[in-house]
């Protein structure tokens, strides 16, 4: 029971982080968002999109970059092995960063890796 109680609270905890961090992104806060309609959409369509598919939608804009064979379509289970972070650092800081984290078989080491190339 306890254990539970602790997931809702972190639950809870993770909405409001996640509320804040989403608050800002739209095309008003970031004009250049607008270049990634997708043909044929409208722009009516993109502004109405949640800030989440937006962020969604520019984080495969990065991996569409670097790698063609990795998109996401959420930020829950398609990037909990760290690949998604590994290609989209690579893709918007090249100079800092490299695929040295995808050669680490163990979740755990391979977070580290990405972590050390997170900037700050």
């Amino acid at each position: 029971m306890v254990d539970g109680i602790k997931q809702a609270q972190l639950n809870v905890v993770w909405q409001v982080i996640r509320a804040g961090l989403m608050a800002d992104i739209n095309v008003k806060c970031h004009p250049g968002l607008k270049h990634l309609l997708n043909e044929n959409e409208t722009p009516a369509k993109f502004l109405a999109m949640t800030p989440e598919e937006i962020l969604v939608r520019w984080v495969n804009f990065q991996l569409r970059r670097v790698c063609n064979h990795k998109q996401i379509k959420n930020f829950y289970r398609d990037i909990q092995d760290g690949e998604v972070y590994t290609y989209l650092f690579t893709a918007i800081c090249p100079q800092d960063t490299d695929l040295l984290p995808l050669r680490e078989n163990d979740l755990e080491d391979r977070m580290e890796i990405i972590l050390d190339y997170a900037p700050t």
